[in-house]
């Protein structure tokens, strides 16, 4: 017998008593005006409970109804006797933000992008329209709004690359980088006309500054495109002084899987490895499943993106690193079909 969810009982009696203490005279000073959240917000808890019932996309659900009970019950909070601030609306937009972003990697893939640019880029929206309402916020809220823009743009074109209409992953790879210059753009488009007013005689620093930080960021890709080669060589050094760890005994066909794994540790090909591993897996295990279990962790490798802008001592510590994990996951495999196999090879 399938146990009830005491939740779908708890958050309806929780609502009935709300309204009813609201009623109150030596309560309802203190609930009155919060009433319509703290309902709207145990109507959508308990609807975020009835969706995980659903076959498909219950957790998606879930967590939509939860996201807009949040942003609905922030929307209807009261501002006065207790703020002057209207900070309904940035609060919602930011629940409404997170909650999108929060969903997408539960999506299909293109669909999950353009969800979290989506919602990545109604969050810049809130803290632009809450910025708005700050002294001299003025001087800050054209960085959120040219960070939301920019959220919707890279996102969208992600999506694009990722479903192959484009060959290359550059905005992928660099997609943190293109929002933070929109950043700095934006600070720069608020904070000049501030300093033309007050502070004439700095603009021209600031004007001077700017050009100079994205001199230093265009040197900065340069020299990471340069240094490419030299990772490269840099990576070949890392595996000749790991390559030893990994022993394989046995007949001629066996040991050509040396050149897969080295196609795997140091060029991050997956095919020829996973093709070997699937061969002697079967011979050794005998099943789908451990096959499965076998190559699983070397299929669902994912290769690190970096951006243009990421210093080129950070991508070799990363790289080095990345190398040395391919290598556990290799040795791991290998030794787990040795061990079936029990030198009957």
């Amino acid at each position: 017998m399938r146990k009830i969810d005491t939740s779908l009982i708890l958050y309806p009696i929780l609502m009935v008593l709300v309204y009813a203490l609201s009623g109150y005279p030596l309560l309802s000073g203190y609930l009155g005006d919060f009433v319509a959240s703290i309902e709207v917000l145990l109507l959508f808890f308990l609807l975020s409970r009835l969706s995980l019932l659903l076959p498909d996309y219950g957790e998606v659900a879930s967590k939509l109804f939860k996201g807009a009970g949040f942003a609905l019950a922030f929307y209807l909070l009261p501002s006065e006797p207790y703020t002057s601030w209207e900070f309904q609306l940035p609060l919602a937009l930011l629940a409404a933000g997170i909650t999108m972003a929060s969903v997408a990697p539960e999506l299909p893939e293109i669909l999950g992008l353009l969800t979290r640019g989506f919602g990545v880029a109604i969050a810049f929206y809130a803290l632009y329209t809450f910025s708005g309402q700050l002294v001299r916020g003025y001087i800050i809220a054209p960085a959120f709004l040219y960070a939301a823009a920019a959220s919707v743009v890279v996102y969208a074109l992600v999506a694009v690359e990722r479903s192959g209409l484009i060959g290359s992953r550059f905005v992928e790879r660099n997609a943190a980088g293109i929002i933070l210059l929109f950043v700095l753009l934006g600070l720069y488009a608020g904070l000049r006309p501030y300093m033309l007013e007050n502070y004439p005689r700095y603009v021209f620093y600031l004007e001077w500054g700017t050009i100079g930080f994205a001199t230093l960021l265009a040197a900065m890709a340069v020299q990471n495109h340069l240094s490419a080669a030299n990772l490269e060589n840099y990576l070949v050094g890392e595996w000749k002084k790991h390559s030893m760890e990994i022993s394989i005994a046995g007949d001629e066909e066996f040991e050509r899987v040396k050149g897969a794994v080295e196609d795997f540790v140091l060029r991050k090909k997956k095919g020829p490895l996973v093709t070997f591993l699937t061969y002697y897996g079967i011979k050794a295990l005998g099943n789908i499943e451990a096959v499965r279990e076998l190559t699983e962790p070397i299929v669902e490798y994912e290769e690190e993106c970096y951006s243009v802008f990421t210093p080129s001592w950070l991508v070799r510590k990363r790289e080095r690193e990345r190398l040395q994990r391919r290598l556990q996951l290799v040795k791991s495999a290998i030794e787990k079909i040795e061990e079936y196999m029990g030198g009957k090879r």
